[in-house]
């Protein structure tokens, strides 16, 4: 067994095995310094930034410090604060149209809800009294209105989201979405 373990046979075969790992290890740390390079780290690289909103709309090339990320943000935070002044100027409108009428409406109790994950939208109601609603995605309010026919439009700013609903207001409860009442509205995208 001695005479085995000096052997020059015995070594030879041991550092093959070495020398192959070794092989091995450096291969692969070659194959992945190469990668690294020709991908130029694009994964530990920051997002691209952007001097103006515009240019970050339109994808032009990163200059500035606005991140995407951060432009997307305030087209969503622009687009909540003009429905709500369009919800505010079309309140004022509908108010001057109806002055003669008392501004706490005696009517019947009803939900209006925003299922849609992505938009912002404003719900029109037209008939005996008009009214107008900017929800948030996911939002629910509740609101009261005289007994009547009227008709919803669903906007997103000015663009129409879907045709307009007729529904009536009356006395006769119904189920909508967990809860018992007289009328309700919804807006689901697809």
């Amino acid at each position: 067994m001695k005479a085995e373990l000096g052997s020059e046979r015995f070594w030879v075969t041991m550092n093959r095995g070495a020398a192959y790992q070794l092989g091995l290890g450096i291969l692969l740390w070659l194959l992945a310094i190469i990668l690294f390079s020709q991908m130029g780290c694009a994964y530990l690289q920051a997002p691209p930034h952007y001097d103006n909103l515009d240019k970050a709309v339109n994808g032009s090339p990163a200059t500035g410090r606005l991140s995407a990320q951060d432009a997307q943000d305030i087209l969503k935070l622009r687009e909540r604060r003009d429905a709500l002044e369009f919800e505010k100027s079309l309140a004022a409108v509908v108010e001057i149209q109806n002055s003669t009428t008392p501004m706490s409406i005696p009517g019947i109790p009803g939900i209006i809800y925003n299922l849609s994950r992505y938009e912002t939208v404003t719900f029109l109601i037209t008939g005996p009294t008009n009214k107008t609603f900017t929800l948030f995605p996911g939002e629910k309010r509740k609101f009261v209105l005289p007994e009547g026919e009227y008709n919803c439009q669903f906007l997103r700013g000015s663009y129409s989201l879907a045709r307009p609903r007729g529904f009536h207001v009356n006395h006769q409860a119904d189920w909508f979405f967990g809860e018992w009442v007289f009328w309700g509205l919804y807006y689901q995208d697809y």
